[in-house]
C-alpha cells in the first residue's frame, strides 16, 4: 500500500517535458485510456523524448503498443 502512495507522489511531483507530454495526450485519445496510466506506462519503460520509436506489427509505434497491451492485461479477468 506504501509503495502506491509512494508512486501516486512521484506522479504528481514530477515534470514531464512538453514532448512527452503531447505523446502521452497522443496515446491516451488513441487508446481512450487514463492519463495516469500513461505516464506510468512511460516511466516505467524509459521514454524520453525524441527517441526513435519502432514499429510493431500493427504499424503504431512501440510505445503505443505497449500501453494497449498493458491495459489489455489490467482488463482481463
Amino acid at each position: 500500500m506504501k509503495k502506491q502512495k509512494k508512486m501516486r507522489c512521484v506522479l504528481r511531483c514530477i515534470r514531464i517535458p512538453h514532448e512527452i507530454d503531447h505523446k502521452i495526450n497522443q496515446i491516451c485519445q488513441d487508446r481512450e485510456m487514463n492519463y495516469s496510466q500513461c505516464v506510468r506506462m512511460f516511466i516505467s519503460q524509459g521514454i524520453k523524448a525524441g527517441e526513435t520509436q519502432e514499429e510493431d506489427c500493427n504499424g503504431r509505434n512501440v510505445a503505443g503498443g505497449c500501453v494497449g497491451r498493458a491495459n489489455d492485461q489490467n482488463h482481463t479477468t
